[in-house]
């Protein structure tokens, strides 16, 4: 079952139930999908090799090992992929973070 390149409306629940977020607020899902969309931007063009290991890997939720074979790269291959994946989308979130008391996080 092939997901469409990475929407962000696929990719919002994922996102929340790493970080736990789920905005009962209509104004503040709609907020949150923004956020996706513009974290989801972070991981390259739709194909691309980081977005595609997101894809697989987090809302399809294959194996490494799946991944590895789908993509035709070794599983260190897919594991570097989506560690930088991870990283690009963290530091993508986290420029939506409000700042808290003092300026501190």
């Amino acid at each position: 079952m092939a997901v469409s390149g990475g929407s962000p409306e696929l990719l919002l629940p994922a996102v929340e139930a790493a970080d736990g977020r789920h905005p009962d607020d209509p104004a503040q899902a709609a907020l949150s999908r923004a956020e996706v969309a513009c974290a989801v931007s972070a991981l390259g063009p739709e194909g691309g090799a980081a977005r595609e290991t997101w894809r697989l890997m987090y809302v399809e939720d294959r194996s490494v090992a799946e991944v590895a074979e789908l993509m035709g790269v070794p599983e260190g291959t897919v594991k570097s992929r989506a560690h930088r994946a991870r990283q690009l989308m963290r530091a993508a979130l986290r420029r939506h973070e409000p700042v808290g008391e003092g300026g501190g996080r």
